[in-house]
Formats: structure tokens, sequence, C-alpha cells
């Protein structure tokens, strides 16, 4: 399975959404849950004749209360979202928030094909971008690196990509205007696209856990990570996750310009509708933010995907 990493942008895109990073990585590779140290899932009397009963991208540790059924989508040709965008860094000293950078913008997502196994193409367009910023101004020139006023941020950015039933995303493509910057276009994209979780295909009811290993390829290391789900309810259209990734963020090291990998975890809830492309709800990672003469700072990095 691929699982796309956000890039958390210092400079005037602030966070990068529902997998906040400190730089760029590669697309995590996944990894089998046994070589993981995953528990073996275990077979379901209820699972269909013919079917298989376990998915060995999931670690499935409990199925959850009847009644079950596959959290799979089903999409219509033809179909469209209406979307606001937000990602939101923000300064933190004991609960009280000292600066913030918010990035805004509408998407408008267009399913264009049905394949006949159910995948949907689709295209999508963000933008224009607006962006704000408040609260300590010294703070605010450090989260921007002073490179980003308060307005319009170019114009929209357009892609394409494909999506399974069950939220496996791939042959995305995005590209912004010349106005953007292109790491700015493609952390804006990664926002929206990494809130399209895949999802098992096992039958699951309310209560059910799960967990995926993978591993992603940062600055030439290797790093385990895991991602944990809880489905909080389930309904005839709709299904609301709770998920937390770890994900690879950069401390500094012993020497001078060396960083070492640590892992956060990011925190979030999501409601998943049936014949919807993206999901509604947000995600959240906090870290310690060490800066000189200060105490108990924490940088919050968030993404807010809802309906417009």
């Amino acid at each position: 399975m691929k699982r796309r990493l956000f890039l958390a942008i210092a400079v005037f895109a602030g966070c990068g959404g529902s997998r906040p990073l400190a730089e760029p990585a590669a697309a995590p590779r996944q990894k089998p849950v046994a070589d993981a140290g995953a528990p073996a899932p275990t077979a379901d009397a209820g699972e269909e004749a013919g079917r298989p009963a376990t998915d060995p991208r999931f670690a499935i540790a409990d199925r959850g209360r009847e009644p079950r059924r596959e959290l799979g989508r089903v999409f219509q040709a033809g179909s469209s979202e209406r979307l606001e965008l937000s990602t939101v860094t923000r300064v933190m000293q004991k609960g009280a928030e000292l600066a913030a950078s918010v990035v805004e913008a509408p998407v408008d997502v267009h399913v264009r094909e049905v394949t006949a196994d159910g995948a949907a193409r689709f295209e999508a367009r963000l933008g224009p971008f607006r962006y704000r910023t408040r609260g300590d101004p010294e703070l605010v020139r450090m989260m921007t690196q002073g490179g980003a006023k308060a307005g319009v941020l170019g114009d929209t950015i357009d892609g394409h990509a494909t999506i399974t039933g069950h939220g496996l995303v791939d042959h995305v493509k995005f590209e912004g205007s010349q106005k953007h910057p292109e790491a700015v276009a493609l952390a804006l994209a990664a926002s929206l696209m990494s809130s399209a979780e895949a999802l098992p295909s096992a039958k699951l009811g309310t209560g059910a856990r799960w967990r995926v290993h993978s591993s992603a390829d940062v600055r030439g290391q290797e790093v385990d990570l895991v991602a944990r789900y809880r489905l909080v309810s389930l309904g005839a259209d709709r299904a609301r996750l709770r998920v937390e990734h770890e994900q690879p963020v950069f401390a500094p090291g012993s020497d001078a310009g060396d960083a070492k990998v640590v892992k956060k975890d990011s925190e979030g809830e999501w409601v998943y509708r049936q014949g919807r492309v993206f999901p509604q709800g947000s995600e959240i990672m906090k870290r310690p933010l060490p800066i000189p003469g200060t105490q108990d700072l924490e940088l919050w990095s968030e993404v807010h995907l809802a309906a417009r």
C-alpha cells in the first residue's frame, strides 16, 4: 500500500496536513505485518465463502461489534464534491496560542470515470489560496522565514488521480501556476490527497481496531512507521475513524549540523462517506519547539477538511 507523507513547509505554507513532516520524504513502502511484529490477523467465520479472510496489508486486532460491513466506497461518474481545505501552524505555550499561520483554499472534486473494478478517476482543483498570520510578530517571522505576506497566494492548482473503493490512491499528478513555488504546490496538494486513507476489505463494526506498518526513506534512513485506526461509529453510508500516525521528524543531533530522525504521533478523526472521494475531519501533530530563552513551546501542525 502506498501512503503519501505530508510536507510541513516552514515557509508560508506553514503546515503540510494530516501527515505533517519537517522535510519531504519518499512515499513509504508497505511492510508485511509479520515482519513488523504485528499480530497475525485471524479469519472471521462471517467472511463470505470464496473470499480471502485476511488482507496482508492490515493487522486487524478487533473486528468490532455487529452489525459489520465493508468500509469501501461506491463511486458514481459525474459526482462532485465542494470542500474547504485549511492548514494551520501554531506556536503554543501551555495550551495558549502565541502565533499562527493559516492557509485556506476551496477544493472542487469531480469524478470523471468509474472503472469496471470500482476505481474512480477524478480531477481536483484547489484554490485560490488565502494566507494570513496572527500573533507575536517575532514568532510569525520565524515561522514564515519572512517569506510571505497575508493575502491571496497564486492561482489554482489542478490535478488528477485514481482512487479505489478501499481508498488506495495512485497516478497522482498536480500542477500549479508559475505563481506557486513548486514545494508549496506539492505540500498543499498532499494535504488533500493524504486524507484519503486506505481501508481494510474485511467486514468491520463499531469499535474495530487495526494497524498498518510501513517504512519510509528519510534522508537515506529507513524509518519504520505504524498507523493505528479505531472505528468510532458506523452508519448506513458513513464511517467515523479515529487515527494515529507515526511521523518522522528531525531533531538536533549531538554534532552541529547533524540531525536525527525521531517519531512523533499525529492524531485526528475523519468521516468517510460511501460515495465521496475525500473524507471530512481534521488531524494534528504536536512537537516540542526548542528556542533559546523560552520554555514549554510546542509547534502544532494541523489540517482541516470540511464541506462548503
